[in-house]
């Protein structure tokens, strides 16, 4: 606390001697602060605003002594003795932010100046915005009628007079706007430690995460005079000592943890700045399923079962508390559910089926008839399957029972098997002939761009068709009959779709999944 550039010209912030008296102070009261924090206290404004007490490249101040008689009538340098013009700098490029022209012997002597021009040259603050109307604390008010301030008019009076001693001329003019520019940028007054400097600063304290060594950074809501001590800086002095406000947190970005536990894994809390004087309190929404080991900022997480669990940590400090919480999952995921399901039930042709996806599936491995694995893939959709035929070669008057489950998976693995879904087919009648062979095929299936239609009986077809699950055409083309036909389809969106192509005067269909 109380660390100030308080020497003139000092670069970096030293102790301020108010230190010691401070320091002398807490002990007579015996107020010591119980959890010391590294804080600044800045002058500029919170929002990066600028200072709009003056604007960039701006005249502050103008001294002009013209010559006596005929020649001091016109307005330019060769009527003048003195032209002096002090400008804020610009937002870009270079300005001449001193132009003086003296052609007064007593002054070019005295200030060692060149007859005619001398001009001074700078550039804005870190090339993006004038020095003088930067966000930042700003210069006390020079002119004015109350107490310790220059009173305007006597002010210009003297410099005439000064002017007269001089140059023996009363053709002297003024013109001054010297009032409450800025003097510091407020990012001075925090150590901070930006790749690329920008005086616009957000001194938000998730925005400071990590860039700044200090736990926080107070700020005000408007740029104020340069090393002010005024009752809202030394309410947070107060505040920082006796610990008793919410609103001194230190930034808390999350629980870094996996969306997924499969074993144990070490978690911590992502915050800007370690202090030792901080509590982490932990705890589980289920110990029946993940359990806590340790204490403080990082801890162990140990899987005793399988399901959902919200893990929660509780940070306290100086005057604040921060709870953070994030659900995660533990182990394999929860059983799928079979729904809904459609099949032919006369000829077995065809059986597809949705089920539900688990919090954490990536996957999906559908079993029918008790260890056909139809389909074992991960990725969007996978949770459809679509098998054609059902039963190959049904036989007339045969019954077929069909039993069809579904495992979800994820990094740990599989989850138990859902519930079976049973269901009959037939009996078959005589008209299913052959019943259900695959006469319609494409690869590959799931697909991210192109795939490969073809007829498996050799058959051309001249037309295709593909259509979304609400029945709506998405895409349509038409050929020269081919048996074979690679088509793309990377501008659908990722969906289930069904193709039919036209052979001769029947159509063929099958579903693919587009990723």
């Amino acid at each position: 606390m109380l660390a100030h550039h308080h020497s003139v010209n000092s670069v970096t912030p030293a102790p301020h001697p108010y230190r010691t008296q401070f320091l002398t102070n807490l002990a007579a009261v015996g107020e010591y602060p119980q959890l010391c924090r590294k804080v600044a206290i800045i002058n500029g404004v919170n929002t990066g605003a600028s200072n709009t007490n003056i604007t960039p490249n701006t005249t502050m101040l103008n001294i002009t002594v013209k010559r006596r008689g005929i020649w001091g009538q016109c307005g330019d340098p060769i009527c003048k003795k003195i032209d002096w013009t002090c400008r804020s700098t610009s937002n870009s490029g270079t300005t001449a932010i001193t132009k003086m022209y003296t052609v007064a012997p007593t002054f070019n002597l005295l200030l060692q100046q060149p007859v005619g021009f001398k001009n001074w040259y700078a550039g804005p603050a870190w090339n993006n915005s004038s020095l003088d109307n930067a966000p930042g604390s700003t210069f006390v008010d020079i002119f004015g009628s109350g107490q310790d301030v220059i009173n305007e008019d006597k002010f210009v009076n003297l410099l005439k007079q000064a002017m007269y001693l001089l140059t023996g001329s009363l053709n002297s003019s003024f013109t001054q706007h010297i009032n409450k520019f800025t003097i510091v940028p407020s990012y001075n007054s925090a150590d901070l430690r930006f790749p690329n400097k920008n005086l616009y600063m957000n001194w938000s304290n998730e925005y400071l995460c990590g860039k700044t060594p200090l736990d926080f950074v107070y700020a005000a809501s408007e740029n104020q005079v340069h090393a002010d001590r005024n009752n809202t800086n030394l309410q947070y002095f107060e505040n920082e000592v006796r610990c008793n406000t919410n609103e001194q947190p230190v930034f808390i970005t999350d629980i870094i943890v996996p969306a997924s536990i499969c074993s144990s894994q070490t978690v911590y809390v992502e915050q800007c700045n370690i202090n030792t004087n901080y509590t982490y309190s932990w705890s589980s929404s289920n110990p029946g399923i993940l359990q806590v080991q340790g204490s403080g900022r990082q801890v162990t997480l140990n899987k005793t079962g399988n399901g959902d669990v919200t893990i929660s940590v509780t940070i306290k400090g100086c005057g604040f508390s921060i709870t953070k919480q994030k659900q995660i999952k533990v182990g394999a995921p929860e059983p799928p559910i079979i729904s809904p399901s459609n099949y032919d039930a006369q000829c077995g042709t065809f059986f597809e089926a949705y089920c539900t996806e688990p919090n954490g599936a990536t996957g999906y491995r559908w079993d029918i008839n008790l260890g056909q694995f139809v389909q074992d893939q991960s990725g969007n959709f996978t949770n459809y399957v679509y098998v054609a035929p059902l039963i190959n070669t049904p036989e007339t008057g045969q019954q077929y029972y069909n039993y069809v489950s579904v495992q979800a998976r994820n990094a740990c693995g599989l989850s138990e098997p859902s519930s079976v879904l049973q269901f009959t087919v037939g009996p078959v009648p005589s008209n299913c002939g052959n019943g259900g062979p695959i006469l319609l095929r494409v690869s590959p299936n799931p697909t991210t761009g192109s795939m490969m239609v073809e007829t498996t009986d050799g058959s051309p077809f001249s037309q295709l068709r593909i259509f979304n699950k609400m029945g709506e055409l998405k895409k349509e083309l038409s050929f020269p009959g081919t048996k074979k036909l690679t088509i793309n389809i990377s501008d659908l969106p990722a969906n289930i779709y069904n193709i039919r192509v036209r052979v001769n005067n029947n159509w063929r269909t099958v579903s693919f999944i587009k990723q």
